[in-house]
C-alpha cells in the first residue's frame, strides 16, 4: 500500500498543474488580444495625427481620443 500514496500525489499535482497551466494560458491569450488592439489603436492614432499634420486628411476624419 505504501507504493500507491506517491502515485495518488504525483496525480494530483499533476491535476493541478495541468489545470495552472490552462488557466495560464486562457489569461495569456486574452492579454495578448487587448496587448494588440491597444497596439493597432496607438498606430490608427499616429497615424491620423501625422496625415493631418500633412494636410492630406482633415482634423475631424481622426477620433478625438487620439489627438
Amino acid at each position: 500500500m505504501s507504493g500507491g500514496a506517491p502515485t495518488n500525489v504525483h496525480l494530483l499535482m499533476s491535476t493541478v498543474m495541468s489545470g495552472a497551466v490552462a488557466g495560464a494560458s486562457e489569461m495569456t491569450s486574452a492579454t495578448v488580444e487587448a496587448d494588440g488592439k491597444r497596439m493597432a489603436d496607438k498606430i490608427a492614432g499616429d497615424l491620423g495625427n501625422f496625415f493631418v499634420n500633412q494636410a492630406w486628411i482633415p482634423p475631424d476624419a481622426v477620433k478625438k481620443s487620439f489627438f
